[in-house]
């Protein structure tokens, strides 16, 4: 398997990863985002996307090892990771706001 489609199942778990915990993520953190942030569902989105993003680039640097990354390959790896995240965000939305819903409701 090439790094390319590592990197792209990766992203991919990572997703899923993340898509599995936003319920217990939202519950968590719904008192940590302070006053000064004006939208919940933004602050955990943003948390989401840290997530995902943070653990492929852990993957991608433990795969790579010792070898030099040149800043093409960076960005071209960047690219990878935001497309994937753009083709799946409906469900990250869908996810949040269910989330975010059930909150409510229990008040």
């Amino acid at each position: 398997m090439s790094l390319e489609d590592l990197l792209k199942d990766e992203v991919q778990k990572q997703i899923n990863d993340a898509l599995e915990e936003i319920q217990d993520d939202y519950s968590a953190l719904r008192g940590l985002a302070g006053p000064n942030v004006e939208s919940r569902w933004d602050f955990i989105y943003g948390y989401e996307y840290g997530f995902i993003v943070m653990g492929v680039t852990c993957y991608y640097h433990n795969i790579m090892g010792s070898t030099p990354v040149t800043k093409e390959e960076a960005k071209y790896a960047a690219d990878q990771i935001k497309a994937i995240v753009r083709n799946r965000l409906p469900e990250i939305q869908h996810a949040i706001s269910k989330a975010e819903a059930k909150l409510k409701d229990k008040g």
